[in-house]
């Protein structure tokens, strides 16, 4: 990592690596500065570099007023703008932030995405967020995972050309307009288009991407005919990331209803062929021999997992032994 090799030069890469956890670990009875200070001096920082650092790292988190207040007093959003400002400090060049937002009200969320938006330059920042709005603001490359694996990955743009479902036409009528013209008149230019929701005043019809040639006569025409549409505003969003996060997972659910049919049809299967009598353990022997069995074996993976536990539990009493003995053996001569 960072041209460093984490098996022999593990304290360099500490030096150059910074950890925000899902959950803040900070010491109740130090103060913001404290922690801070702290963890400049664990990555190695010039003591003469640290007071400036920190006071430059307190002003980026407003964490000013407070300075010198106990970790304990401080609310959940404080405490993680403090478990982030911990993460950067150092000029740490690789940085991982798990949830770092998370518990923070919309005004300190966005302070802290302009914080790491000016942070990010000379940097790596890997981030792990549930919010699509976060990662569409912050991520110059966005990964999307599901049920445990990555199910795509490129920028904001590439997974909303590839897994969009197109625009969003939002509609503002005013009183008296009628549904049926508004949505003949867009499907007679974009035959795609489909409504996605009429709620109070508001109509939402989803544009195809494949029809986008049109838009322009579309949009000239809402122009044009707004007033006899009764039409008082319209407005155009593209696919947001939440859409393309929910129809991922679609496709995976429907993936997984494909697997999990196959299964229970395999598993109906092997039920209606077992024979329950002639494999059930008819006594307690063979439950011991069982019990057993599988016991054994979950200890020789985890002897096969564990090369150090193999010479401590086994060679290393060996070798005690013999040697015991051997001392045991030597005739001490006293005069």
């Amino acid at each position: 990592m960072l041209g460093f090799d984490v098996e022999t030069q593990i304290s360099e890469v500490r030096k150059s690596m910074g950890v925000c956890p899902q959950f803040d670990i900070l010491f109740d009875d130090l103060t913001v500065e404290e922690h801070l200070t702290l963890f400049a001096t664990f990555k190695g920082m010039e003591a003469d570099q640290i007071e400036p650092e920190v006071k430059k790292m307190i002003s980026d988190l407003n964490l000013r007023e407070k300075t010198n207040q106990l970790a304990k007093t401080l609310s959940g959003g404080q405490k993680r703008r403090l478990s982030t400002g911990i993460a950067f400090i150092g000029n740490s060049k690789f940085i991982v932030l798990d949830e770092p937002t998370s518990g923070m009200d919309p005004t300190a969320r966005r302070q802290v995405w302009e914080m790491l938006k000016n942070y990010k330059n000379n940097r790596i920042i890997l981030l792990t967020t549930h919010f699509m709005d976060e990662a569409d603001y912050l991520g110059d490359r966005i990964g999307i995972m599901s049920e445990g694996k990555l199910k795509c990955l490129g920028s904001s743009i590439y997974l909303k050309n590839q897994f969009g479902v197109g625009y969003n036409l939002t509609l503002v009528r005013k009183q008296g307009a009628k549904n049926e013209s508004l949505e003949q008149t867009i499907k007679n230019i974009l035959p795609g288009a489909i409504m996605l929701q009429d709620v109070s005043q508001e109509l939402s019809f989803q544009l195809p991407n494949n029809e986008i040639a049109n838009f322009q006569k579309l949009f000239d025409t809402l122009d044009r005919d707004g007033e006899s549409l009764k039409i008082d505003s319209y407005g155009v969003s593209i696919t947001t990331l939440e859409e393309v996060f929910l129809k991922t997972t679609e496709l995976d659910h429907g993936n997984q209803a494909e697997a999990k049919e196959e299964i229970e049809n395999n598993l109906d299967q092997e039920v209606d062929n077992y024979d329950y009598y002639s494999n059930r353990m008819r006594n307690s022997l063979d439950v011991f021999k069982s019990h057993f069995k599988a016991l054994l074996w979950k200890r020789i993976n985890y002897l096969r997992k564990d090369k150090k536990g193999i010479v401590a539990e086994i060679f290393l009493p060996i070798l005690i032994v013999i040697f015991g003995f051997g001392i045991s053996t030597i005739q001490f001569i006293v005069n």
